[in-house]
């Protein structure tokens, strides 16, 4: 007969895979429509371009790999629920003797190989920012261009060291201060940090485009009394908050990293949701900036100090 304090440990398991659930159908179902939005605009747009073919491309890519990781959620908590119920109603001693089954056991991979949608993310955000700048100061975009790269290096060894793991250890965890372990954790610390460090310098280069681009409208139209906002700076508005919002939730996602909880962090249940932010976070920009500018044409001809 099982242990009411195992009982327990089994439900408390439940909690947090439904309460990461339900973050996740909540980002998911925001993203499956703002895919649908952004699908519809670059087609009515069309799609004969190089550049409209591989940011469609790569939308999908990201929304596919995100269905992916949401429906292997769903069938993990339905499994979670039914080794609870199995162990409440002693059908079976649940997972003593280890901490996986034939499908929990893919949990820890799969956490790893969505991380790419960091990376596809971050590779969008330094596109918007290469483009607005003025080609003599683009080399400010070479900061957030090594952050990224190394950000991808880090995801795909967080990947490699997760298989690793996943052929050694299965259906038990990674036994604690070995090489396989220290390694994942760092990894997975740097991938977050450095796609975080990453947005932030390249907002900044938006906000200083930005802050450069209206004290120039605003000297020409000294005498004219201009107060409304042009088009490109109303775009350049946008880019800038819309990253400062996504700056926002990777800091968040790093303090929520070190919350501890009776098991594991209150990072573990918001990074899955990041997952899907991270997705949809191009298409917002995308959808919000498609009245404003084609997106074939985004050169500004703005003047950074030097």
């Amino acid at each position: 007969m099982n242990s009411p304090d195992y009982i327990s440990l089994q439900w408390t398991t439940v909690q947090y895979n439904v309460f990461e659930l339900v973050g996740q159908t909540a980002a998911f179902g925001g993203y499956t429509v703002l895919i649908f939005l952004s699908s519809r605009m670059f087609i009515k747009r069309g799609i004969k371009t190089r550049l409209n073919r591989t940011l469609l491309a790569g939308s999908l890519f990201m929304y596919l790999l995100s269905t992916a990781y949401f429906a292997y959620t769903v069938v993990n908590v339905a499994d979670r629920m039914n080794i609870f119920l199995d162990v409440a109603l002693n059908k079976s001693i649940g997972l003593r003797g280890s901490f996986h089954d034939n499908i929990t056991k893919w949990s820890p991979l799969f956490n790893a190989v969505v991380l790419v949608n960091y990376v596809f993310s971050d590779a969008v955000v330094i596109w918007r920012s290469w483009i607005i700048t003025p080609v003599q100061h683009r080399r400010w975009i070479a900061i957030p261009v090594t952050l990224v790269f190394l950000a991808s290096v880090s995801v795909i060894s967080t990947i490699v060291f997760r298989a690793i793991a996943f052929v050694q250890y299965p259906l038990v965890p990674v036994p604690k201060d070995t090489f396989i372990d220290r390694g994942i954790n760092v990894l997975q610390l740097l991938s977050i940090g450095l796609s975080l460090l990453s947005n932030i310098s390249a907002t900044f280069v938006v906000g200083i485009v930005a802050i450069q681009h209206r004290q120039t409208i605003s000297a020409a139209f000294i005498t004219a009394k201009h107060t409304r906002l042009t088009r490109g700076e109303r775009i350049l508005r946008l880019l800038v908050e819309s990253g400062l919002l996504y700056c926002i939730s990777g800091l968040v996602l790093a303090v929520f990293c070190f919350i501890r909880l009776p098991h594991g962090t209150l990072g573990d249940i918001y990074t899955p949701v990041t997952v899907h932010i991270s997705g949809a976070y191009p298409l917002i920009v995308f959808l919000l900036i498609k009245e404003e500018m084609s997106l074939d044409k985004t050169e500004f001809t703005l003047v950074l100090p030097t």
